[in-house]
């Protein structure tokens, strides 16, 4: 895993609507990697909905090269499902657990059945 740059942002909705204050945005630096879960002792984000397990999810930053050929390399983020009950989604489609999912900005992360959604944004490219 790698520290991650700074300009990697998660913006929260709530049925369809930001959220204002402190919980409707989330600066993803000074950390290689950011639990997702009910457990507010443990995970960096916690969420509160019944559906959510206590360790869910983790989003993490991995040194990756541009392609078999390449010698140019970035940190990209990814999300893996901790094996959670409810699953976890992106764009609406379920992440099998404990696979690593290539995440790209404006991707929608949904946990369980909760009524938030996690955009991912790259303020680098907006």
């Amino acid at each position: 895993m790698e520290k991650t740059r700074d300009p990697w942002v998660l913006c929260v909705l709530k049925d369809g609507k930001p959220l204002e204050g402190k919980d409707g945005t989330y600066e993803l630096k000074r950390h290689p990697a950011f639990m997702f879960g009910r457990d507010a002792g443990i995970c960096d984000i916690p969420l509160a909905h019944p559906s959510i397990s206590s360790q869910h999810a983790v989003l993490v930053f991995r040194n990756t090269t541009d392609g078999p050929d390449s010698d140019v390399k970035s940190v990209k983020p990814y999300l893996i499902d901790l094996g959670s009950t409810n699953g976890t989604f992106v764009n609406k489609q379920q992440v099998p657990a404990s696979t690593y999912k290539l995440l790209r900005s404006s991707d929608m992360i949904k946990f369980g059945t909760s009524s938030r959604d996690f955009i991912l944004i790259d303020s680098d490219v907006i």
